[in-house]
């Protein structure tokens, strides 16, 4: 005899879920946690950011101040080259107001390129680390840093448009004066052509900060072409202090020697 199997169904046998211990359960996955960056990291990271725009601002600044100069040695300006140097509030912060003919001068020019360079290796480092913390740009330290440097570039802008303007409307008072000639070349060589170029200058600054603060990084570029700038204003202000002290030097030996010879003729017995 065979026997009948069952027709009605088994029911699963159902196993009791064993729940680890909360010390024991894994912590749920953090994408962060393993990227996050201390505190002085963030810190250091905003100081050479500070740094870089800092450096960036002072040599467009001190730009300024050079080509204004040298335009004044070249065009016959009342600035003697026995007692040029860079004026304004930065030469007397950074003390690059000399004494020794035409030291000023190269001084500061020195100090732009110097200033340059140091822009240029710290918009590097930063934009290299930047590119690791995301989130960074949208800090108030980034924020305040960029556009403080972008605001302390477009104010010295404004003041030469407004040098500009007032140069023209002061051509136009001194039609019909008897040295007009000599008034407008010191008016347009002396002052509107540096102006011009300073104004330039600046202007590229502020577009390069306005796209940094757009989202494009332009340091580079910027200070590279700082670089370039700041080094031919350097040999042009070696140049211009050199022939200008020599032919300072010339008319004075000139000056003595008739003045000796004036003499001989007095004392000649």
């Amino acid at each position: 005899m065979t026997a009948k199997k069952s027709t009605e169904p088994v029911e699963a046998v159902s196993t009791p879920e064993v729940t680890q211990p909360a010390s024991a359960q894994q912590p749920a996955y953090d994408p962060n946690m393993y990227y996050r960056k201390p505190a002085s990291k963030a810190k250091w990271l905003t100081f050479e950011y500070a740094v870089a725009m800092v450096s960036t601002v002072l040599v467009a600044g001190l730009l300024v101040h050079i080509m204004t100069a040298l335009f004044g040695l070249w065009f016959g300006a009342t600035t003697s080259v026995l007692t040029a140097s860079v004026g304004g509030w930065i030469a007397s912060v950074l003390s690059i107001s000399a004494i020794t003919p035409g030291t000023g001068i190269v001084a500061a020019s020195v100090l732009t390129v110097l200033l340059s360079i140091i822009a240029y290796t710290t918009f590097g480092r930063v934009s290299r680390a930047i590119s690791e913390r995301s989130g960074y740009t949208d800090r108030l330290a980034y924020k305040v840093v960029t556009y403080g440097g972008f605001a302390a570039v477009v104010v010295p802008s404004l003041v030469l448009v407004a040098k500009l303007v007032g140069v023209l409307i002061s051509s136009l008072l001194f039609i019909g004066v008897s040295n007009a000639g000599d008034v407008y070349a010191s008016l347009y060589l002396a002052e509107f052509l540096p102006y011009v170029l300073s104004l330039g200058v600046l202007g590229y600054t502020a577009f390069c900060l306005r796209n940094i603060i757009d989202g494009r990084n332009s340091s580079k570029v910027l200070t590279l072409v700082l670089i370039v700038v700041t080094s031919v204003i350097l040999f042009a202000g070696a140049v211009t202090v050199a022939v200008k002290t020599h032919s300072v030097a010339d008319s004075y030996n000139d000056a003595t020697r008739s003045t000796l010879k004036n003499l001989d003729k007095y004392f000649d017995f």
